[in-house]
């Protein structure tokens, strides 16, 4: 998978980072893989759960961070 050089430094940041989607009206599933998929490939699951806040999302665009996430998770499984 390709690295993105433009989000991998936040996950080098210090504690919680929060991504508020609020007033955002659509998202596009590359768009949430790049953003959410690379930093819990970067991070890893449970990093990324305890460190990576998401809000604003509405219910459609939650379920497909969901499965981006999903996806990702499946990766790293096949690949150890």
């Amino acid at each position: 998978m390709a690295r993105c050089p433009e989000i991998l430094p936040l996950a080098q940041i210090e504690g919680p980072l929060k991504l508020d989607f609020t007033g955002v009206g659509s998202v596009s599933s590359s768009l949430l893989d790049e953003l959410l998929g690379l930093l819990n490939a970067e991070l890893g699951n449970d990093q990324f759960n305890q460190r990576i806040i998401i809000s604003g999302l509405m219910e459609l665009q939650a379920n497909m961070a969901n499965n981006v996430i999903g996806q990702q998770l499946a990766l790293q499984q096949a690949d150890a």
